[in-house]
C-alpha cells in the first residue's frame, strides 16, 4: 500500500512517493504515471538509489531493499519516452504529454535492468528525499535535459559532483563515472549501448 505525501511546490524542491510494503510494481502506462507538478515528496525505508544509462538516456532508479519495490524518475522532452512492441510496432508504453521530470516513465526498461544491464551505480539511503531539481517542468539539449538531472541528482544522493561542460549526454556521465569509479562494469551493464563508442 503507497501512501502519497502532498507538498506544496514552492516549499518542497525534492519530492517523492512512500512505499510501504507491497510486491514490486509492473511497468506503467497510461495515465498512472505522474509528471512535473505531480511528483512526490519521500520514499520510506532502506532504498538503493541507481543510475541507470542507455546511449541515449539516462535516469534515477529507486528500489526498496525489503519489498523490491522500484520507480524512477527523469527528465523528458514532450513526446519522448515511448516504448513500442518490436513485433507489431504497437504502443506499450505511450510519450509523456508534456516536457520536465516523470515518475516511472522508465520503468519500461525494468526487464532489461533485472537481467543486469543498464545500472551503472548506486548508493543505500535510509527514507530518501526525491531530488527535483531547481525545476520540474521544461526540457532543453543543453543544461536542462535527461542527463543534466542525473548528474544534479546523484550528487544530491552520493555527494560526488562532476563537470560535464558543453552537451550534456549519457555518455559523458557514464564516462565520468567510470573514471571515478573504474571497478564498474560498464561493457557488461551496458551489452551493446556502450558508452565509448
Amino acid at each position: 500500500m503507497s501512501r502519497l505525501l502532498s507538498c506544496w511546490p514552492l516549499f518542497c524542491l525534492l519530492i517523492a512517493r512512500s512505499g510501504m510494503a507491497g510486491a514490486p510494481l509492473p511497468p506503467v502506462t497510461g495515465d498512472s504515471r505522474l509528471g512535473p507538478g505531480q511528483i512526490p515528496c519521500q520514499l520510506f525505508g532502506l532504498w538503493r538509489v541507481s543510475v541507470c544509462c542507455k546511449k541515449a538516456h539516462t535516469w534515477i532508479r529507486y528500489e526498496n531493499v525489503d519489498t523490491g519495490e522500484v520507480h524512477s524518475i527523469s527528465r523528458f522532452k514532450r513526446g519522448a519516452g515511448q516504448l513500442k512492441d518490436e513485433c507489431t510496432g504497437e504502443t506499450i508504453v505511450p510519450g509523456v504529454c508534456s516536457s520536465g521530470l516523470w515518475w516511472d516513465q522508465d520503468l519500461r526498461f525494468e526487464p532489461e535492468v533485472r537481467n543486469g544491464q543498464f545500472l551503472l551505480i548506486s548508493v543505500l539511503i535510509k527514507d530518501p528525499l526525491i531530488y527535483q531539481s531547481h525545476q520540474q517542468d521544461g526540457y532543453r539539449l543543453r543544461g536542462n535535459n535527461c542527463t543534466s538531472y542525473v548528474a544534479e541528482a546523484w550528487a544530491f544522493y552520493s555527494g560526488e559532483k562532476y563537470c560535464l561542460p558543453g552537451a550534456i549526454l549519457p555518455r559523458r556521465l557514464g564516462k565520468a563515472l567510470w573514471r571515478r569509479h573504474p571497478d564498474i562494469p560498464i561493457d557488461a551493464a551496458l551489452k551493446g549501448n556502450s558508452l565509448f563508442r
